[in-house]
């Protein structure tokens, strides 16, 4: 998708107001099975607020990158009792219903013996009473988790359940078609699909002359979320809202290497560039300039900028003849960020852990 180190595909615009509400008032999780060996404290809860910039003048369109790191509540939370390809067995029954409805479910690994897996998220395509088959693309999901790994199941961010599914709810501009919508772009694993909200109809994919609906469309917790708007009504301050608990344990991130990914920020904090742990990725590639490191980007407001760790000596600016220190430069909460491998690297080493910066 890069033409260069500078040409993104897209403008991107990102806004976000700060974290306004960590509310530790919650103290039981209702609908949650949780299995009998497992002894399970709940997970502050809050929400973040994040504004979707307009366009000013109804023909340009503005983005904004997007990240959704507030968790849904889970409906189980256990141990692995065992795994097999990507079929995991858990310690305790779950709730039915899982793959029977329209509505996704992942599970989401808390804790592993194995570093790489804490903090993944796998989709749910089977499930039994004490087991579930997920969507592992890259590698099995048995070569990371093991019994006694502690996994929590919940609910997918959707399309819907973050934007509204009918003209009431959703406040984007809809439209027959994407030319004259706002759209949302989700990453595909190299570049975006776009969806837009058909008028009375529902979410679906640029391109489809089904116009199959995709309320349902599941999002990774780890997955950017780009909005291009043409409408130029200001959204009310209770629209894009990310609610639900806070993460409290380390978070990752899998990124294509060589190549473009667009990445969340997973914590409802900002995060600088030296404690998302992007050197402490396997084969970070750090380099004394840009041309031959692996790179960062954030938006300014006008411009992607990027970075790169400078061997020895720390991040620094693309182009900053001083080569000033940007070790504190803040990722915002609720932001998306584009990161760029240069390297070959083992699928299963191909990712980024991102440790927790608070103490939830």
């Amino acid at each position: 998708m890069l033409q260069n180190d500078k040409s993104i595909p897209m403008n991107v615009c990102v806004r976000s107001t700060p974290l306004l509400l960590l509310s530790l008032c919650l103290t039981t999780i209702f609908g949650v099975q949780v299995s009998r060996a497992q002894s399970v404290s709940t997970n502050p809860v809050g929400y973040l607020q994040e504004t979707i910039t307009p366009s000013s003048n109804g023909t340009t369109r503005v983005y904004s990158a997007l990240s959704f790191p507030l968790q849904p509540v889970p409906v189980f939370v256990g141990l692995v009792a065992s795994t097999s390809n990507n079929t995991i067995t858990l310690s305790g029954s779950i709730p039915s219903g899982l793959t029977t409805g329209t509505a996704p479910y992942m599970v989401h690994v808390e804790s592993a013996a194995n570093s790489i897996a804490t903090g993944q998220s796998f989709l749910i395509t089977a499930a039994g009473t004490n087991y579930v088959t997920v969507s592992s693309p890259t590698y099995t999901v048995q070569s990371i988790l093991a019994a006694s790994d502690q996994v929590a199941i919940r609910p997918a961010e959707t399309l819907g359940g973050l934007f509204g599914t009918t003209n009431t709810t959703v406040l984007l501009q809809g439209g027959a078609s994407s030319g004259g919508a706002d759209v949302v772009y989700l990453w595909n694993g190299t570049g975006y699909t776009a969806y837009y909200y058909y008028t009375s109809y529902g979410w679906v994919q640029d391109g489809d002359a089904s116009y199959t609906i995709q309320n349902n469309m599941a999002i990774y917790p780890d997955e950017g979320v780009l909005v291009g708007r043409l409408s130029t009504n200001t959204l009310p301050a209770t629209y894009a809202i990310s609610m639900g608990g806070v993460p409290t344990n380390a978070q990752t991130a899998l990124v294509n290497a060589p190549g473009l990914t667009f990445v969340s920020n997973p914590l409802p904090v900002p995060v600088t560039l030296s404690q998302f742990g992007f050197t402490n990725a396997p084969s970070w590639l750090e380099g004394s300039s840009a041309g031959g490191s692996d790179l960062v980007y954030l938006w300014t407001g006008s411009a992607w900028q990027d970075y790169y760790y400078y061997s020895g000596y720390g991040w620094v600016e693309d182009g900053d003849a001083t080569f000033t220190l940007q070790t504190n430069t803040p990722i915002p909460a609720g932001a998306a960020i584009l990161v760029r491998r240069r390297n070959t690297v083992a699928a299963a080493n191909a990712y980024i852990g991102i440790p927790l910066t608070y103490t939830p």
